[in-house]
């Protein structure tokens, strides 16, 4: 049998062959040739049973592709792994500062007005009813609100409103405390949703990361083809 020259894309490919071509008879020499496009993944198979011409092996043709391609996947895997530390630094540089924003919210005290319990409690009072005598009302339903003149063109006399118990009268005096510990809640959970978002987007990255990694080297592709300086991986990543 002549010499044959076989275009191969894994060791697959290889075992398969020598296998048919005992399984027939066919004898004569066989030299394997690793396609361009082969995977880097099938490529640094291959690479681990090459051997030195040792006897029982199959010549193979072109053993400075798999270096090649071997040393781009030595490339691809080192650009994925320190992206990927860059960007969990990153992140977790940014978790900190909300940590830190977090901190310095929970550590911030309601302002007291320095001018006694008594009236402070008088001030709130009156704030809280302050909007009664206006003659305010509210309109049910979804009809227009009527326009009702004020002053020297008012229709009518608005009678002032009886002196009611307020029905908070127990809080008025903790409404400054009470105000402030809400906006504090508020200013603590938009935090934490920031921190959430920031932890959920290293989780994504670090994810998609990898399974760009495993595609990368389980694709076929002439990563590796190239025969310029640096074994044709010349290409400088940014990222």
């Amino acid at each position: 049998m002549a010499e044959a020259v076989v275009l191969v894309r894994s060791l697959a490919d290889v075992e398969k062959y020598v296998a048919e071509m005992k399984a027939s008879g066919r004898s004569g020499a066989v030299y394997f040739l690793l396609a361009s496009d082969a995977t880097l993944a099938d490529a640094a198979e291959i690479q681990k049973r090459l051997g030195q011409g040792g006897p029982g092996g199959y010549p193979f043709a072109n053993p400075t592709l798999l270096l090649r391609k071997n040393q781009a996947e030595s490339a691809v895997n080192h650009f994925v792994n320190q992206m990927t530390r860059d960007w969990v630094k990153s992140i977790d540089e940014e978790i900190r500062k909300v940590d830190a924003m977090m901190e310095e919210v929970k550590s911030k005290k309601a302002y007291v007005e320095p001018h006694g319990e008594m009236h402070t409690i008088a001030i709130h009072h009156g704030q809280a009813f302050s909007g009664i005598s206006s003659g305010d009302t509210i309109h049910l339903g979804k009809d227009p609100i009527p326009f009702v003149p004020s002053g020297s063109f008012a229709p009518y006399s608005r009678p002032s409103p009886p002196k009611l118990p307020h029905p908070e009268d127990n809080i008025i005096p903790m409404f400054e405390e009470l105000s402030f510990k809400a906006f504090q809640a508020f200013n603590l959970k938009a935090l934490a949703a920031k921190r959430n978002v920031l932890l959920a987007m290293q989780n994504e990255f670090v994810s998609q990361s990898q399974t760009v990694l495993r595609e990368t080297l389980n694709t076929p592709s002439l990563m590796g083809a190239g025969i310029g300086s640096g074994f044709g991986v010349g290409f400088h990543f940014v990222g």
